[in-house]
């Protein structure tokens, strides 16, 4: 059966933010069953739940999409960065004045080893054009007078299992560094939509572009830089990423598609430009992110002159771009293959 979605009103997004402006800052229960509700025009708002893993699901509030699975969670040594020892509820929630709604979990020790307390924080952004927005930032301090090491066996990692099992070479994938093995190697953001069965299009991060040689994939993830794994004493360890929903207008390709090029733009622009803007909203002034640096620690040194004429240098750019539009799709496992796994 087909189904009827709303398309995006500019109009009214910038209307809901205006009023969401005019509120102060103000602290809210947990809600009911971990979830949080964003309103919007875009596909009647969008859900995020919540429990002791931190994001479990994104989905909209009507429930007519297909949704995301632990879209971006923290692991290292077999465990995961926890949302305070339990499910969650006992963290701290404001709605913050511009709409935002911001999670501070309650602080976990001996995560990931001993001596080493992390603190997840969340936040859910406001509807914005370019989708449903929220960042994923923990805190990994080193409580101890000695250095941890958490070793490369099974180092931090960024894990995105929302896509896992939902990949597909005829949908669009794209990231910085174009496609290729679906477009992980290097990369330090995604954007990825579905086609055939026309469900919500994503973009995510976890780096900034300057920093892609360092960050190096895993299976459904990406390992953070090396040295994020060796902790000194009373050192704290950011770890900082971000996943966007975009939800079609219509059920069709077409809709499909405009709701990958939102993506694609969002993760292009807002994603690319690293930690500023909204994105930097609630972070410390100055925060030392792993992977977030802006330096030239990838640079690579001016090629050569290939004396290759403009017809050969033609036919290498056509054959990148072709590469290019292999992509990476970030598509999604059913909200509902969740609930049937609980």
């Amino acid at each position: 059966m087909k189904k009827k979605f709303l398309a995006v009103s500019a109009i009214a997004i910038a209307a809901a933010a205006v009023v969401a402006t005019s509120s102060p800052a103000s602290a809210a229960p947990w809600p009911s069953g971990g979830t949080f509700e964003i309103p919007g025009v875009m596909a009647g708002g969008a859900s995020w739940d919540v429990d002791g893993d931190g994001i479990s699901a994104g989905y909209n509030i009507p429930d007519t999409y297909s949704g995301l699975y632990y879209p971006m969670y923290n692991w290292a040594n077999g465990t995961n960065l926890p949302c305070g020892s339990n499910d969650g509820s006992d963290a701290t929630v404001t709605n913050e004045t511009n709409g935002d709604v911001t999670v501070d979990c309650q602080p976990v020790t001996d995560t990931f080893a001993t001596g080493l307390t992390a603190t997840l924080h969340l936040r859910f952004y406001a509807e914005a054009a370019s989708g449903y927005m929220a960042r994923v930032w923990g805190e990994l301090e080193n409580t101890t007078a000695n250095t941890i090491d958490l070793g490369t066996g099974d180092p931090l990692a960024v894990y995105f299992y929302y896509n896992y099992s939902n990949w597909d070479d005829g949908d669009p994938w794209m990231t910085n560094v174009g496609g290729g093995d679906y477009g992980l190697d290097g990369s330090v953001w995604g954007a990825g939509g579905d086609l055939e069965n026309h469900q919500i299009a994503t973009s995510s991060s976890w780096a900034d572009v300057s920093q892609s040689c360092r960050i190096k994939t895993t299976a459904h993830g990406m390992f953070y830089p090396a040295e994020a794994n060796v902790i000194a004493p009373g050192q704290t360890v950011n770890l900082v990423s971000f996943i966007n929903m975009v939800f079609p207008a219509t059920d069709d390709p077409a809709g499909s598609a405009a709701a990958f090029n939102i993506a694609l733009e969002n993760a292009q622009t807002e994603m690319a430009a690293g930690l500023t803007g909204r994105m930097a909203d609630g972070l410390p002034a100055g925060i030392d992110a792993i992977g977030w640096e802006k330096n030239d620690a990838c640079a690579t040194p001016e090629l050569p002159n290939t004396g290759l004429d403009s017809s050969a240098s033609t036919s290498i750019a056509l054959g990148v771009s072709a590469l290019i539009s292999a992509g990476l799709v970030l598509t999604v496992v059913s909200r509902r293959r969740r609930a049937s796994q609980s």
